[in-house]
């Protein structure tokens, strides 16, 4: 039965070989010049509001942790990494770049503003979009569709005015080869059908996975947290105002807008992808409180229970401990201490299961689990 079906897919593949080796008409846009290499490596745009791709890949080091708008195209979806959707922005000039999102993937075709940071990837050494931020393009930024101009064979410049015959070859008129294309396409597609029925009994069954690594995830909701302006103490954060971020799950302060002093951001920031709806609460930076750096490092707490603003992430969950876990910024790298009991949910750093009080150094990328509430430790 096998031998049956390779056969028959060597068959179909030989007719489709055949088929678009027919002869083809050139075209090309009659009033849209392909970019050249010069305008591709010039810098920022004239009214600078977006940034081409090339020049992002022609100097890396200029562009690097740094925040761009790029216009574009989504041309393709990607299989998530590490619980983070991915898809493919091309710009009007025909470079790509992959885009990074904490957000739901947009449809593809769409014509997007996209804003973000330009981050390298350790492995692939390839540059990346971490997305802040997505727009649709202004209707004055949509691209018009231009003619299209059919470009004839040279021979036919001196043929007669004649109607002329559609091209063949093999004796396959050119104007059923779409046809025959779709005719190859539906053959492949039952083939690959046929071929996953026949082996889909043979296919081994999937581990079960224990049932305390399973992590609920969070219902899917459209409501808007509500941000509440609530009193502070003020002998830890002086006569600055604070406003408390409240979300499903995640409850912490960050400055107001009407914040007396500036107040510094420290380095690093977590992601919420589980455990929390898509808000303000699904960023979590760290402030720097007011007063000396403590002589171990700042902490930065997290648990069921309440605590002092700045210092403290509620995250308001009944898998959640009073006492969760930690963070600690010390010469300028982040660790994540273990403070719950072993009788409660652990705290898991890439499903490594931590003991009470062990510390962990995180790397950019780490994936961090209080209960239900999921995040992704970002360096930057």
């Amino acid at each position: 039965m096998n031998g049956r079906i390779r056969a028959g897919t060597v068959s179909g593949m030989a007719l489709l070989a055949a088929s678009l080796s027919a002869e083809t008409v050139m075209v090309r846009p009659a009033s849209v010049p392909p970019p050249s290499a010069a305008s591709s490596a010039q810098a920022t745009p004239d009214d600078g509001s977006t940034v081409r791709i090339s020049q992002i890949d022609s100097d890396l080091d200029k562009f690097q942790n740094r925040l761009v708008p790029i216009e574009g195209f989504v041309i393709q979806l990607m299989d998530p990494l590490k619980n983070v959707n991915r898809y493919i922005l091309r710009d009007p000039y025909g470079s790509s770049i992959v885009v990074r999102t904490a957000r739901p993937l947009p449809e593809v075709q769409s014509h997007l503003i996209v804003g973000g940071i330009v981050t390298i990837d350790p492995k692939t050494k390839d540059p990346y979009l971490y997305e802040e931020s997505r727009d649709p393009a202004p209707a004055a930024m949509e691209p018009k569709s231009a003619p299209v101009e059919v470009v004839p064979p040279a021979s036919a410049a001196t043929a007669s005015p004649a109607p002329a015959e559609p091209s063949r070859r093999f004796g396959i008129d050119s104007r059923k080869l779409p046809l025959i294309l779709a005719i190859g396409a539906a053959f492949l597609g039952v083939l690959g059908l046929l071929i996953w029925v026949l082996t889909r009994g043979h296919r081994p069954p999937a581990p079960a996975q224990s049932p305390a690594r399973s992590i609920p995830r969070a219902p899917s909701t459209s409501e808007k947290p509500t941000l509440l302006t609530v009193p502070v103490d003020l002998s830890m954060t002086a006569d600055t105002d604070l406003l408390a971020v409240q979300g499903r799950t995640v409850k912490m302060f960050a400055p107001s807008a009407a914040a007396t002093k500036t107040i510094k951001i420290l380095p690093g920031k977590l992601e919420v992808i589980a455990g929390e709806t898509e808000s303000e609460a699904g960023i979590i930076r760290f402030f720097r409180p007011a007063g000396p750096e403590p002589q171990g490092g700042f902490q930065f707490t997290f648990g069921r229970a309440p605590g002092p603003p700045l210092i403290h992430i509620q995250l308001d969950s009944k898998t959640v401990s009073r006492n969760q876990a930690s963070i600690r910024l010390f010469e300028g790298k982040h660790s994540v201490i273990n403070r719950a009991s072993p009788d409660s949910n652990p705290t898991f750093v890439n499903d490594h299961q931590m003991a009470e009080s062990e510390e962990r150094v995180l790397e950019d990328g780490d994936r961090i689990e209080m209960g239900e509430v999921v995040m992704i430790y970002h360096k930057r």
